[in-house]
């Protein structure tokens, strides 16, 4: 299949975030998952013929985080979709997606987003002063859920590496270390990426 153009009329739309055969799926606001009544509502609208394209795409952000009964509730969709339907369900966290669900999907991985993580994670690294720090840690909130996972690890091999290389001490090191671990079980259970900014920024002042 070719790559997009990204000039054509189809592609513009796209770019442009108006295209009425692409839609995004995702958590309503202040809820912490994707609710059986949001998928039972895709399933039907699965059904409907594109309008302007050859398919209609449905794209499940975090779909890791779709209750088990919204998940059960796509499994007859995901095994038999309509020739005109795609899905796409996009997690940061694969296993927590139900075996039935996973065994009907093709999987990929995606690398992380070009240079911005590490860029970031370095310039945590070289913040001076408690401003510094707070300004490079509030650039974490701003991350998608996949990209602050990346960015945990990120932020964890720079600690390594640093330690390592005898720029930063163990205590520091021990801390960041701690916090990241943290990090990483917390962002199993759906905290917010502002609770997560915030052991970064604890970490390193």
């Amino acid at each position: 299949m070719p790559a997009p153009c990204g000039h054509c009329r189809q592609c513009e739309k796209v770019l442009r975030g108006v295209h009425p055969d692409i839609t995004y799926v995702e958590r309503e606001k202040d809820a912490k998952e994707i609710k059986v009544d949001q998928m039972r509502a895709v399933r039907a609208a699965s059904l409907v013929l594109p309008n302007d394209a050859a398919r209609s795409v449905y794209i499940v952000r975090d779909a890791d985080l779709m209750r088990n009964e919204a998940q059960n509730a796509m499994l007859k969709v995901f095994e038999e979709p309509a020739p005109h339907v795609v899905f796409i369900l996009l997690a940061a966290n694969a296993e927590r997606l139900i075996g039935t669900v996973r065994s009907r999907c093709v999987e990929l991985v995606l690398p992380p987003r070009g240079h911005e993580l590490p860029e970031l994670t370095e310039r945590l690294f070289a913040a001076g002063t408690r401003y510094d720090i707070l300004s490079a840690a509030l650039e974490f909130e701003k991350l998608s859920r996949p990209e602050l996972v990346e960015a945990i690890s990120s932020v964890k091999a720079c600690a390594l590496r640093e330690f390592s290389a005898g720029r930063l001490d163990g205590e520091k090191f021990g801390r960041i270390a701690e916090n990241m671990n943290r990090a990483e079980k917390y962002m199993v259970h759906n905290v917010s990426a502002g609770y997560v900014s915030g052991l970064i920024m604890t970490a390193f002042i």
